[in-house]
């Protein structure tokens, strides 16, 4: 898979969660939109990919720590069941 948009190595990559298997929602029919993808890189620049059709970056913030990983948050509801 090529991500459009990093300038240099890419550190961590995550998939959303309601994109992933292991997530209960995901088998319920509740993944709408796009699969999305998050990659932090050593540009230090966090980037929000869609993975369909042409991974391109759906948007980019610029951090001043060099990042070492990336996850993301399950929303309270999903968190508490």
């Amino acid at each position: 898979m090529l991500l459009q948009g990093p300038a240099g190595s890419i550190r961590a990559l995550a998939l959303h969660p309601r994109h992933s298997s292991s997530c209960p929602s995901a088998s319920s029919g509740l993944s709408d939109g796009p699969p999305l993808m998050a990659s932090a890189g050593l540009d230090r620049f966090l980037r929000v990919h869609s993975t369909s059709a042409g991974q391109q970056a759906l948007g980019k913030v610029y951090l001043k720590q060099q990042l070492t990983g990336v996850a993301w948050l399950r929303p309270p509801a999903e968190a508490a069941g």
